[in-house]
Order: C-alpha cells, then sequence, then structure tokens
C-alpha cells in the first residue's frame, strides 16, 4: 500500500517558465528508446497502420 501524502504535489508546483524542468532520453540495455516501440510493436503483430492520403 503507497503512503498517504499530506500535500499532492501538481506539475505546475515543480516546473515553471523559470525552472522548465531537465530531462534525459532513456535506454534499456539493448540501445532501445521510445523511437522504437512502433518498429518493436510491429515485428510482434502487435501495431497495424498504415498512411492513407486523399486522392
Amino acid at each position: 500500500m503507497l503512503p498517504e501524502k499530506k500535500e499532492l504535489v501538481f506539475a505546475g508546483t515543480l516546473f515553471s517558465e523559470d525552472n522548465p524542468g531537465v530531462s534525459d532520453r532513456y535506454e534499456d540495455a539493448s540501445g532501445r528508446s521510445v523511437d522504437d516501440v512502433v518498429e518493436v510493436l510491429k515485428e510482434a503483430g502487435l501495431y497495424k497502420a498504415e498512411v492513407r492520403t486523399d486522392e
């Protein structure tokens, strides 16, 4: 069970124009990142999409 917090923290409390935060790119042990998700799902047969254009 998660401990109860008396004060909630919201994104507006942590970030501002003066303090926009810091981010890092996450990669797993194989070097995959969020940019690889679609290809990994396609290989597993869990992602089916096509690009359509209006003619």
